[in-house]
């Protein structure tokens, strides 16, 4: 008894077939393989520890008490979160100049206004960052707030009673 030739599927089925494969494995390998966040917390009682332990001068030299933490997702983005004290006038200026810094070419400038509602801390476990105990924008009774123009803009509380910027940034 002769059995009758076997019929290929046809292209479409099996291309179709390869690209939910291809796929699949895909996301089992994102999965399996992308490390998870890493995050970097520091606590620099000066401007001068501050500069020396990240090499950086971004601050206000007037800078104390100043909290740090940095979120590294790899592909799925970046995060930090920022607090410090300072003169009033200084935190009033560095708000302006790191929104100005971060939306280079801006059509509106960024401005701080009083604060009309209270703040509540960002939800940042997305980025590997728990709730942090020194993020403390509900606190704030009096205060300002960098109004948004551009969402490359830094999310900013000036808190003016106690003389404490709070900062966070998302990409």
């Amino acid at each position: 008894m002769k059995l009758p030739p076997l019929r290929a599927p046809h292209p479409r089925f099996s291309r179709m077939g390869l690209l939910i494969l291809l796929v699949a494995i895909a996301v089992v390998c994102w999965q399996r393989f992308v490390p998870p966040p890493t995050t970097t917390e520091s606590w620099d009682p000066t401007y001068e520890s501050y500069v020396r332990h990240h090499g950086k001068t971004d601050l206000p030299t007037t800078a104390h008490d100043i909290r740090f933490v940095w979120a590294d997702c790899g592909l799925s983005g970046h995060a930090a979160v920022c607090r410090f004290e300072a003169p009033l006038d200084d935190l009033r200026a560095y708000a302006i100049a790191e929104a100005k810094r971060r939306t280079p070419g801006a059509e509106i400038a960024p401005r701080l206004v009083k604060m009309i509602e209270p703040a509540r801390q960002p939800d940042l476990t997305g980025y590997g960052i728990r709730p942090l105990e020194w993020f403390d924008v509900e606190r704030i009774e009096e205060g300002l707030v960098l109004k948004r123009t551009d969402k490359r803009e830094p999310f900013m509380w000036v808190d003016a009673r106690r003389s404490v910027l709070y900062a966070y940034w998302t990409n």
